[in-house]
């Protein structure tokens, strides 16, 4: 009992691993059968020191399963709960683990998930280890978009591998989130090759390999969307050095055909999600006519010169880079009357560029202007903005703009901000 965690999380006799060469050779882990293929995953408790002592027992396994990706689906500490214990080396750290060393060579970080690579060597023998930690799955939730656990997928599955052996998946039980993503992987394959899929039927089927495999509510119908974008939507990847290659291969109508794709599925908001979208409709003087209206999950809240009773509310959004969670914010044009919210939000988040979409701001009607003309100052609430032109071509004109802003008394900060105003048309925009 002492090497199990969670009540009721036991991996069943004819499904387990078995580990040798230990004092046991149990482990709290399952083999999952995939599509078309036996022992495919292997699903495992978050390793914890509590039950596994010094990890060498997670690392046999590896070893003799002849284990060359690694899919986490949990943050090492999640709320104020221990998910999981860090069973890996750090960047460049060599650690013995029992009879197996691990060395860390890669350790990348990303928006949405974490890249490493390990060297494991017993006696002579070396071998590569890929370990992907999915970062953007939410405690006691499902993460928000499907799109970032698709492209995991996607990534996982285009690493290269020598063995052949199965894919361990874990989270903190090895049973919810970790069913979910395996169910995924297979349902995937399953439609790919028959044009069908049983999504009962493949929960059933894990089941059979471990208990409560995906289990709530909220993950299984979290599937059900991922497997319409999974199985609808062109997903391949596409390496940089043969995009040339791939969009000459690619007719105009294949594009079109995939726009039309994308504008068929359409992200499902909660219940909380949607009743924001509707009080944030009512602020009419804040967001345009026929604009598409924001949300609360991960829309900017203004706090910056806020007074009492004020709303916090911009239409804007973040959005992650590739690497970098909300790396940008995506806004609307200001209005007149949010002139002042827009200049707040750039200083407040330390905007160090704006590129506008929209050319020649002054010419449109009903636009607020942020910035003053050349060598002239705007004071919007607390903020001075001051406007140089730095650069003018026919496409675009650089500016430069300098925010000072009045944090306490005889205190100022200097923002400084690039903006690109393209010199097009509304077609071209």
């Amino acid at each position: 009992m002492h090497k199990n965690r969670y009540r009721r999380i036991y991996p069943y006799d004819d499904t387990r691993v078995l580990v040798r060469g230990g004092e046991t050779d149990y482990i709290n882990a399952s083999y999952i059968d995939g599509f078309r293929r036996r022992n495919a995953y292997i699903s495992t408790l978050g390793p914890m020191a509590k039950q596994l002592g010094d990890f060498g027992q997670f690392w046999r396994m590896v070893w003799q399963q002849e284990v060359e990706k690694i899919v986490m689906l949990t943050n090492l500490v999640e709320g104020e709960s221990t998910k999981c214990e860090q069973y890996w080396p750090h960047h460049n750290q060599r650690i013995p683990y029992g009879d197996i060393e691990v060395v860390c060579k890669v350790d990348k970080l990303y928006a949405d998930f974490i890249w490493r690579q390990f060297t494991l060597s017993k006696n002579s023998e070396e071998r590569s280890l890929h370990h992907l930690q999915f970062t953007s799955w939410p405690a006691k939730d499902v993460p928000d978009n499907v799109t970032s656990l698709i492209e995991l997928r996607h990534r996982v599955n285009a690493l290269p591998s020598t063995f052949n052996g199965p894919v361990i998946v874990h989270c903190s039980a090895g049973v919810g989130r970790t069913g979910t993503y395996i169910a995924l992987d297979i349902l995937t394959n399953e439609g790919e090759a028959e044009g069908a899929i049983d999504i009962p039927g493949c929960v059933l089927n894990m089941r059979q390999n471990r208990p409560n495999m995906i289990q709530t509510l909220s993950q299984y119908k979290f599937l059900h969307q991922a497997l319409v974008h999974s199985l609808t939507i062109e997903w391949s990847l596409s390496k940089r050095d043969h995009f040339h290659e791939y969009m000459t291969m690619s007719s105009q109508q294949e594009v079109h055909k995939q726009f039309e794709k994308l504008q068929l599925n359409q992200e499902q908001k909660s219940d909380k999600e949607q009743q924001a979208m509707g009080r944030n409709r009512l602020l009419t003087i804040k967001n345009k006519k026929l604009a598409d209206i924001p949300g609360d999950s991960n829309r900017p809240r203004l706090y910056l010169f806020l007074k009492p009773g004020e709303s916090d509310y911009i239409n804007a959004i973040n959005i992650n880079s590739f690497k970098i969670k909300n790396r940008f914010l995506v806004a609307q044009t200001p209005l007149p009357d949010t002139v002042s919210d827009f200049i707040t939000l750039a200083v407040q988040e330390n905007c160090s560029c704006i590129i506008s979409m929209e050319g020649h701001l002054e010419k449109h009607e009903g636009i607020g202007m942020y910035f003053p003309c050349d060598n002239q100052t705007i004071k919007k609430n607390m903020v001075s903005v001051r406007s140089s032109t730095g650069q003018s071509e026919i496409h675009f004109v650089k500016r430069m703009l300098h925010f000072d802003h009045e944090i306490k008394e005889q205190f100022y900060f200097c923002h400084e901000c690039v903006l690109h105003s393209l010199n097009a048309t509304e077609n071209a925009a």
